[in-house]
């Protein structure tokens, strides 16, 4: 983020416009994308917070005589390029999640987002340019799936960050070779429905599926699987 008042204000402004972009591009409600927007902010604040941090741990070494009053410093230094491939499904702030931690870590970062929704990364890119964020330390690539493979495969590459479908997530991750590797995947969220729960409505099959879509966009967090007592499996259909 600028650190000037008038640079973050824009900023603000500028990254807030983008809620229209998401609804042309991938047909998601305004009100979704607004939500959208504003934690992908969220997102660029903390890792702007995290930048102000030296990382690293202070370690007592007086487990011996000969080191009694010492202490032991490990600190964390870049990478160097990261590779990032991100899903449709938030196009922007799953984009955020990739290139804020990375340049809060001093790390350029290469971004690949969904062939689907191009261009709420690549506009995302144009903004951190005007913003001041150094040449090739973002570098926003639009490539079909299937290259990814070769991506993965260079060894300038020195750490991947995938967030998609466990079955093309294990395999990239089958290419990575001895690069760090990062996955968050799709899961089974389950629900419990307890037998003294009163059905109606609202609480039934329709507002679970309503938890895991947000038309037409698949929420990647959300219920996917029910448990509860046979007794109530009618009313709750």
């Amino acid at each position: 983020m600028p650190e000037s008042e008038s640079g973050k204000k824009n900023w603000r402004k500028r990254l807030s416009g983008m809620a229209e972009t998401i609804v042309r591009e991938s047909g998601k409600p305004i009100r979704f994308a607004r939500n959208e927007v504003s934690r992908a902010q969220l997102t660029f604040t903390w890792a702007a917070e995290e930048a102000r941090r030296l990382g690293g741990e202070l370690l007592p070494l007086d487990v011996a005589p000969q080191t009694q009053g010492y202490f032991g410093i490990t600190r964390r230094f870049p990478l160097g390029v990261i590779l990032g491939i991100s899903p449709f499904n938030f196009p922007l702030n799953l984009v955020a999640h990739k290139i804020a931690p990375a340049i809060a870590s001093g790390n350029a970062i290469i971004l690949k987002p969904a062939s689907q929704t191009p261009l709420t990364a690549l506009k995302l890119g144009e903004i951190l340019k005007d913003a001041g964020v150094p040449a090739g330390m973002v570098n926003i690539i639009t490539t079909p799936g299937k290259n990814a493979e070769e991506l993965v495969r260079d060894g300038r590459i020195k750490k991947l960050t995938f967030t998609g479908s466990a079955q093309v997530g294990w395999y990239l991750k089958s290419q990575a070779g001895k690069k760090r590797v990062t996955l968050e995947l799709g899961g089974n969220a389950a629900a419990i429905v307890e037998p003294d729960r009163k059905l109606d409505s609202r609480s039934g099959a329709s507002r679970r599926r309503s938890a895991h879509w947000r038309l037409p966009q698949e929420k990647y967090a959300g219920t996917n699987l029910t448990h509860q007592n046979q007794p109530l499996h009618e009313g709750s259909l």
